[in-house]
């Protein structure tokens, strides 16, 4: 099941969106200039309003990181099989083929290798 939502919002005069350079974004509209909140901005702030409302279980994810949420349910469910649990995860989108990319992340312990995928993916809990 899909949900749609679309939401239509007057706002007062506001700073509540930035572009990349800091400016807040603006749109012409009826011949004069007005702040403008980006459709990003409005989804996101709906994406995150939703663990209010919603219990986690019926929550999904939307990450490039899908490989790793899923090699970590793996290994929850069969802690023998952590050696191979990002091989079985990546084998689980191979076949859709949206591209997978090397990622290094530094942290405090040193350097962690992983993979991405090159698309946004959005999973549900029992999906994972």
């Amino acid at each position: 099941m899909f949900i749609d939502i679309h939401v239509i919002q007057p706002l007062p005069s506001s700073n509540v969106n930035r572009d990349e350079t800091g400016s807040p974004k603006t749109a012409l509209y009826g011949g004069v200039r007005r702040h403008r909140v980006s459709s990003q901005s409005w989804k996101r702030a709906t994406r995150e309003t939703f663990a209010d409302f919603v219990s986690e279980e019926y929550l999904g994810t939307r990450t490039k990181r899908a490989i790793e949420l899923v090699a970590k349910e793996i290994v929850q469910l069969d802690p023998e099989a952590a050696e191979r649990a990002v091989v079985l995860a990546e084998g689980v989108f191979k076949p859709l083929d949206l591209g997978m990319e090397a990622v290094t992340e530094t942290d405090g312990d040193g350097e962690e290798k992983a993979k991405e995928l090159k698309t946004l993916f959005f999973l549900s809990k029992t999906q994972v």
